[in-house]
């Protein structure tokens, strides 16, 4: 990993952080499409499933998938990412979980707009949102999935503070506030889009193709859009959501011979604001990668190993 994990510059693996791991993060669509799927996969789910309007993915239960011969935890983890709560979309302790990255949990809110945080979904759940997609995942692999999977999306919600504290933050555009100074920023909704290569991707699968030995023309193998709202930053921002896009990659394996993911998190440009914070960011990571500057401590390596 390094400074250059936000970056709309280069797309090689020195510009995306890394995060080293035994087992993919599966939560997603990262495992390969079943071609047969049959004895694992369970029947077809009736058409009262819920949806999730936050994700468009089925609610799933904590009840073993069809064929399942071995358990897995129910439990869930509480991450540590805030969530926008409003009238329109209020959860219950009693609501199955959805899947990647996180799902609703918590009390019930009935009245004015109040932040919690998303909850991870269980083992269980995880291992049901796979094969309800056709994905072949060994049952025991599932709890290290997760661990991954959950680690991942925290690391990524880091890169949208380090974003939103950077270049929106109304207060001060720096990283040096005290932890009471920094305005709240929650995610209100996500949206897997695996199928949807970004611009930014497309263009350096471009690149790829004319300078193969600077660029990667391999394509991510996921993409996240992030909806996030600015908590307390005026009047003007109380109804607004911005948009991130996380793109996920595959690296070449590590000294150790783990496999390494790098994900590039950015704000999509949606508006002048958006464009501004991208030309910044990549003017700073040309300046450290030229100049020799120091990085930001949020932005150097960090890499888990199993």
């Amino acid at each position: 990993m390094g400074s250059s994990l936000s970056t709309p510059g280069a797309s090689n693996a020195n510009d995306r952080p890394a995060v080293a791991a035994t087992l993919p993060p599966a939560g997603c669509p990262m495992h390969r499409k079943l071609e047969d799927a049959t004895a694992n996969v369970s029947p077809p789910p009736s058409a009262e499933t819920n949806i999730d309007p936050r994700n468009n993915i089925p609610s799933l239960s904590q009840n073993p998938a069809y064929g399942q011969t071995i358990a897995l935890p129910l439990e869930r983890m509480r991450s540590s990412i805030p969530r926008t709560l409003s009238d329109l979309s209020t959860a219950s302790e009693h609501e199955s979980a959805s899947t990647c990255p996180m799902a609703r949990g918590g009390p019930s809110r009935t009245t004015e707009e109040t932040k919690d945080t998303w909850v991870y979904p269980s083992p269980q759940q995880f291992y049901n949102a796979l094969v309800r997609k056709g994905w072949e995942t060994p049952v025991q692999a599932i709890p290290v999935m997760v661990d991954i999977h959950n680690w991942m999306n925290e690391a990524v919600w880091q890169e949208v503070l380090r974003w939103e504290r950077r270049y929106f933050n109304p207060k001060q555009s720096n990283l040096a506030l005290e932890p009471e100074e920094i305005p709240e920023v929650s995610l209100a909704r996500f949206q897997g889009r695996p199928q949807d290569l970004s611009p930014k991707a497309r263009f350096h699968m471009l690149l790829g193709r004319i300078f193969p030995n600077v660029y990667s023309e391999l394509p991510p193998f996921d993409r996240h859009d992030w909806m996030v709202r600015r908590d307390g930053w005026g009047a003007e921002e109380q109804d607004k959501l911005h948009r991130y896009v996380i793109d996920y990659y595959s690296g070449a394996d590590d000294e150790d011979g783990n496999p390494v993911f790098h994900f590039d998190v950015r704000p999509a440009i949606d508006d002048l604001d958006s464009l501004t914070a991208r030309l910044q960011e990549w003017a700073r990571i040309k300046r450290e990668t030229w100049l020799g500057e120091e990085q930001s401590s949020i932005t150097k390596d960090a890499k888990i190993n199993n």
